[in-house]
């Protein structure tokens, strides 16, 4: 059965990102709740910045960088909100812990970490989001060199943590390619390089309809994104539901694609366990 989704749902459950801007984000200073030394807590917080510039969806700020900061928070956000910043993510070092392991006379370290990210609305103050990440560092010479090794992982999950927590909401723009068998073959779509989209994005496509007197999204199938030809313009290959999206298209009716993260391998795993254990 096809998903229908509640369109104001939607707009609650993430941070849409328009085609027309990117939001912009303010890195705040990171707890630490552990004994370790600030260098590693600034490790984290430097690489997790690092990373959320390299997708280059966001409009990146260090509050490193600011001056002049109020000490409490409602003060600080009204500051953040003056200098045009739309989100403040946070982040607390949990846990650092170490295994060692003695093979052949050599000394190697395991480090495991644990670390929580945080989205606050500038605007009202609330928390729209909020992540807690692990990993793991193996064959370290020491304990420092596994603490630096392990937050440094941080960079590559920033890719999915900015495509769950800030969508891009775009339209299809025009059909490119389309056959008799499955319909919709290619499309372009109304968002590109000035919203951060890259080669291999995937976009969710819906359409609107009428509910129960109710405006809702229906999901009618998946793009994936094969290049980018312009600051507002994406050419994406159909992935599903072709017949549909040229069926619409021919209709006039204004199909709606949201951008998504990629379903890594565990992700397909849960998945499959939960429909085991239904």
């Amino acid at each position: 059965m096809k998903r229908v989704i509640v369109f104001a749902a939607m707009v609650c459950a993430v941070l849409t990102v328009s085609a027309q801007d990117k939001k912009v984000v303010v890195v705040d200073k990171f707890a630490d709740n552990t004994t370790e030394t600030s260098d590693v807590v600034d490790a984290l917080r430097t690489d997790i910045i690092a990373g959320l510039n390299a997708t280059t969806r966001l409009t990146v700020v260090d509050v490193n960088v600011m001056t002049d900061l109020p000490a409490t928070t409602n003060e600080r956000l009204k500051a953040f909100g003056e200098k045009g910043i739309n989100y403040v993510i946070g982040g607390t070092l949990n846990t650092m812990t170490y295994d060692k392991d003695v093979k052949d006379g050599k000394t190697t370290y395991t480090s495991h970490v644990s670390y929580t990210l945080t989205v606050t609305d500038v605007e009202t103050g609330e928390s729209v989001a909020s992540k807690n990440y692990t990993d793991l560092s193996s064959l370290n010479k020491t304990e420092e060199e596994a603490a630096i090794a392990v937050v440094k992982k941080a960079h590559g999950a920033m890719k999915k943590f900015v495509d769950e927590n800030f969508k891009v909401e775009a339209e299809i723009a025009d059909l490119e390619q389309e056959n008799e068998k499955k319909g919709a073959v290619t499309v372009y779509v109304t968002t590109g390089s000035a919203q951060g989209i890259q080669k291999g994005q995937i976009f969710e496509v819906f359409s609107e309809v009428t509910v129960a007197n109710r405006n809702v999204r229906k999901k009618i199938g998946e793009l994936k994104a094969k290049e980018v030809v312009a600051e507002d313009m994406t050419l994406c290959e159909v992935k599903n539901g072709g017949k549909d999206i040229q069926a619409k298209h021919k209709a006039g009716v204004k199909m709606t694609v949201v951008s998504r993260a990629k379903k890594s391998l565990f992700d397909t795993i849960d998945k499959g366990l939960d429909n085991l254990l239904q």
